[in-house]
Formats: structure tokens, sequence, C-alpha cells
């Protein structure tokens, strides 16, 4: 009897070893279908990887190129600004001049005047017995007057219109640094 139980422990020692290989054999069979696994998901996770990067890449020159072309807008703006700005000054330095130039215009012609109206008061007074020639003289002197009045009413309205384009030239300085402020904070 005691090599019938040697033979049942030997037999279910054997039963155990076999249960115990084949669950080893489960087990690697197991192992080996996680490290397929872990190795399709490891090259998949490459690819993917390498694909984001190229899209990066592209994403990239895209931005940059779009970074290159709003920097030559940016200069041919700054450009046509400083254009402008030049134009402008010399157009208002021109204007600042024909100002100039009306105005001495008007003080000399209202120096005249004050020289002619002078010079009525003095005749008046020295020549009173001659009050017909006076008389002639007082009339000529008023349509004199009236011309330069007519012309000065000119030179005026010549000053009122260079004045009003100073202000439209400055308008549109405005404007243009307005247009300016909107690239730069583009």
């Amino acid at each position: 009897t005691k090599d019938q139980e040697l033979e049942l422990v030997l037999a279910d020692r054997q039963t155990m070893a076999l249960k115990h290989e084949k669950e080893r054999e489960d087990l690697q069979g197991d192992l080996d279908k996680t490290r397929v696994a872990m190795s399709d998901a490891i090259n998949k996770l490459t690819r993917e990887k390498h694909e984001a990067i190229q899209d990066l890449d592209e994403q990239r020159a895209g931005v940059t190129e779009k970074l290159h072309k709003l920097e030559r807008q940016h200069d041919h703006v700054l450009g046509e600004f400083e254009r402008a700005k030049e134009s402008f000054a010399m157009r208002s330095e021109q204007a600042r001049e024909n100002i100039e130039s009306l105005q001495d215009r008007l003080d000399k012609a209202q120096d005249d005047l004050s020289q002619a109206e002078h010079q009525l008061r003095s005749l008046t007074s020295k020549h009173n017995d001659m009050v017909t020639r006076t008389t002639k003289d007082l009339e000529d002197l008023r349509e004199r007057c009236g011309e330069e009045e007519e012309t000065n009413a000119a030179q005026a309205q010549e000053i009122q219109t260079l004045r009003l384009k100073l202000a439209e030239a400055e308008g549109c300085l405005e404007v243009v640094r307005s247009l300016l402020g909107v690239v730069e904070r583009s």
C-alpha cells in the first residue's frame, strides 16, 4: 500500500506538474500576445509621432510664410506712410509759404491803404482852397480803395481756401496714422 500511496502521490504530482506546465505555457502565450500587441502599439505610436512632427513642421512652415508675408505687407504700408508723410510735409510747407506770401501782400495792401488815407487827409487839410481838385482826387482814391478791398477780399478767400486744404491734409495724416496703428496691432 505504501507503493500505491507513492504512486498516487507521484501521479498527483505529475498531474500538478502538467497543470503548472499548461498554466506556464498559457502565461507564455499571453505574454507573447502582449509583447506583439505592445510592439504593434509602439510602432503605431512611433508612426503617429512622426506624422505629428511632419504636421507640425508643415504648420510651422505655413506660419513662417504668413509671418514673412505680413512683414512684407507691413514694410509696404510703412513705406506708403513715409511717402504720404513726406508729401504732406512738402504740401504743408508750400501752403505755409503761400499763406505767408498772401499775408505779406495783405499787410502791404493794408499799409498802402493806410498810406493813401493819410495822404488823403493831408491833402484835404493843406488844399482846402482847391475843393474841386481835392474832390476829384478823393473820388479817384475811393475808387482805388474799392479795388484794393476787392483784392483784399479775394486774398482773404484764398487764405481761407488754403486753411481748409491744410485742415484736409491734417485729416489725411490722421487717417494714415490710424491705418498704421491698425497694421502695427495686427
